[in-house]
């Protein structure tokens, strides 16, 4: 009977020693836990920044691209603008480009004594 006991007494610190491990492991996934949610609210709002300052980016891009109400009228500023990639240049489109000068020995086109009229600025 004594071997019984003692057997007994031994199992029962087994099971208390176990105990007490799961019950730190069990603390310390709980700490990990708490760590990892505060993590992920900390994660949540920095995504959130993130997708608002993408929309605002491309609210800008949008309002390059897309020409202001009242130029649409006029047909020199009906084409949209568009941002050349960084690194590149680009060409003048031809519509801007200056016309050629007319030779130094040639007379201009309006100096036949005819009426001319300035044009006055659309606005």
């Amino acid at each position: 009977m004594n071997e019984a006991v003692a057997a007994l007494r031994q199992e029962v610190a087994r099971s208390y020693e176990r105990s007490e491990t799961l019950s730190k492991e069990n603390d310390r996934l709980r700490a990990l836990v708490a760590s990892l949610q505060r993590d992920l609210g900390k994660n949540r709002a920095e995504n959130k920044t993130l997708r608002n300052q993408i929309r605002a980016l491309e609210r800008r891009l949008h309002e390059i691209r897309t020409p202001p109400p009242d130029t649409a009228e006029q047909p020199e500023a009906a084409e949209p603008r568009v941002l050349p990639q960084p690194g590149t240049r680009r060409a003048a489109p031809s519509s801007l480009a200056s016309p050629p000068a007319p030779p130094a020995d040639e007379e201009p086109a309006d100096s036949t004594g005819g009426d001319f009229v300035e044009p006055t600025p659309a606005g």
